[in-house]
């Protein structure tokens, strides 16, 4: 029988301690919105995530988190 790979979608909080962490690093502690516009499916292991931040120095910066599968990071 193969092998079966676990996947688990990420719950927005997890979401938004990414984006929280991002707005840490460039000293912005607070987030005003989080908008889903799709699940963000994470396969354990092997997912890689990039969080991504338009325009830091805007009033709203916008942070955008991607994940994209990474079969060399699972075991």
């Amino acid at each position: 029988m193969g092998r079966r790979r676990q996947c688990v979608g990420d719950p927005g909080t997890g979401l938004v301690e990414l984006a929280l962490a991002a707005g840490q690093i460039l000293d912005r502690p607070t987030l005003a919105e989080l908008t889903i516009h799709a699940p963000l499916v994470v396969a354990t292991p092997g997912t890689a995530l990039q969080v991504v931040v338009s325009d830091p120095a805007s009033d709203a910066p916008a942070v955008t988190i991607f994940g994209r599968e990474r079969p060399d990071l699972g075991s």
